[in-house]
């Protein structure tokens, strides 16, 4: 995914164009486009669902294969919906939800000339508390 953002963003001319061309979306179809585009990467893209189950199957001994086929399928959208918001939608994103603790300890290190390492969990939506911060 990385790599699929370093692409799509390191050349102006070419965010422009997908910023243009993705910005007039309404949020209900992007969310359902996203959906769909899920649906189709799970059933016809198999070394990613192999992958995918795989991971799950590891993390979630006692899951079903039913169970794991929907939360792989719910994890691809999220993660198409977070592509969009990164390239298209970030003027969009409220951030003010997101609660951030233990920022006062960056404050001070900062302060005192120091540097910072940020530490956090991939879960949900992680990206939201990088805007938050900056």
């Amino acid at each position: 995914m990385y790599q699929l953002l370093a692409q799509l963003t390191t050349n102006p001319q070419r965010l422009a164009r997908v910023r243009h061309i993705g910005g007039w979306l309404p949020h209900r179809l992007v969310i359902g486009l996203s959906w769909m585009l899920a649906v189709g990467l799970y059933w016809f893209v198999p070394r990613l669902r192999r992958h995918l189950h795989a991971n799950l199957a590891y993390v979630l001994l006692d899951s079903s294969w039913l169970e794991r086929t929907r939360i792989g399928l719910r994890y691809l959208q999220h993660m198409l919906l977070l592509l969009y918001e990164v390239l298209i939608g970030i003027e969009r994103l409220n951030c003010e939800h997101v609660l951030l603790e233990g920022t006062e300890h960056i404050e001070v290190a900062l302060a005192q000339g120091r540097g910072v390492i940020l530490y956090t969990p991939h879960q949900g939506n992680f990206f939201y508390s990088y805007w938050r911060l900056a």
